[in-house]
């Protein structure tokens, strides 16, 4: 009786394994499965970071025009793909205008806010001619706040950027 019992016994604990070992081929497989769907979306995610990273240098100035006005050079080493950390650079006939610009948020967000903020301060120098840094900065945030549907109420987003900004007077120096 004993035996007959450690024989069923053996028969279902090997049964058992066996639905077990089919189970974790199964898991195994779906892990294998749901694994290659992750690294496809991570290798789309980053191609399409790493383009906006080609349009986001490619929006920043042309550093041989920097370095036909200014004595200096540019150390831009953003900690992730794309940054918000900038530079800006515009000339007229009479002022040259550099920036060094901190955007609120790293990668993606951040990378945003730069482009936005370059995008502004471009428009403005458009819009005004030979227009003061505190003009500049005024314009610029007044641009951020309507663009970004801030408020003063509760829900207020925190966005926005740190800036130096200067205007260099080209008969001056």
């Amino acid at each position: 009786m004993i035996l007959f019992y450690i024989k069923i016994r053996i028969k279902k604990l090997t049964a058992d394994k066996l639905e077990l070992e089919q189970k974790i081929k199964e898991k195994t497989a779906d892990i294998a499965n749901i694994n290659k769907v992750l690294e496809t979306k991570n290798s789309d995610i980053t191609s399409s970071i790493d383009y906006a990273k080609r349009i986001q240098i490619v929006l920043l100035p042309n550093k041989e025009e920097l370095m036909e006005v200014f004595d200096a050079f540019i150390y831009y080493k953003p900690r992730d793909i794309v940054s918000g950390d900038c530079y800006w650079f515009y000339k007229t006939e009479n002022y040259s205008y550099i920036a060094a610009i901190d955007c609120t948020g790293h990668g993606v967000p951040g990378a945003f806010m730069s482009l936005i903020g370059m995008t502004f301060l471009t428009q403005i120098m458009i819009e005004n001619e030979g227009p003061l840094p505190a003009t500049i900065v005024s314009e610029l945030d007044k641009k951020i706040v309507k663009s970004l549907r801030q408020s003063k109420g509760v829900q207020r987003m925190r966005d926005g950027m740190d800036m130096a900004l200067c205007r260099i007077d080209k008969k001056k120096q």
